[in-house]
């Protein structure tokens, strides 16, 4: 990926989870010059036998050491708070949690600025918050295409994208803000 010589500031917005990911706005002089996003790295569990479902820590300190060294000033992280929920079961709740946790501490190392955002306020931010009503793929779904309306650039033509969408979305939201 290519970046200019005065890439001055990142905002980056992390959906954490295994279809989660990292969205990163560069800017030059405040203004966006470019979005990136990668995929949440997550390995495959061989003990288990299960498909991918061990957070890889070795490739996200490489993620955000590739943006530590295109930027020249300060990272700024905002990352979606994760909560238990009353559908979910305990394992799968400490299993997000402690991964949420884990990208936190990683991102308080290597990031001038990490901030937790609740999803409600967030989503409130891009009247994305359609209640509990709306089915869920509904809510995903809207998300992606106010990502890909709002980043052009990046392409989210697939349903399993929505993890890259919110977390572009997240910096938006971030940047936006003046955080």
């Amino acid at each position: 990926m290519e970046t200019p010589e005065g890439i001055e500031r990142a905002v980056v917005g992390i959906d954490p989870g295994v279809s989660g990911a990292v969205g990163a706005l560069l800017l030059e002089r405040d203004m966006i010059w470019r979005p990136w996003v990668w995929d949440l790295p997550y390995t495959h569990d061989y003990a288990s036998g299960k498909s991918p479902s061990v957070f890889d820590v070795r490739s996200f300190i490489a993620i955000l050491g590739y943006l530590k060294q295109s930027c020249h000033g300060e990272i700024v992280v905002g990352i979606e708070e994760q909560t238990s929920r009353p559908y979910q079961a305990l394992p799968s709740t400490i299993k997000n949690i402690g991964t949420a946790k884990m990208i936190e501490g990683i991102c308080h190392a290597m990031a001038t600025r990490v901030y937790l955002v609740r999803a409600s306020i967030w989503k409130g931010h891009f009247a994305l918050d359609l209640g509990s009503r709306v089915p869920k793929k509904e809510r995903k779904e809207a998300a992606r295409e106010m990502a890909q309306k709002r980043f052009p650039s990046v392409i989210l033509d697939r349903v399993k994208d929505e993890g890259r969408a919110e977390a572009l979305l997240i910096a938006q939201y971030m940047y936006e803000c003046g955080y």
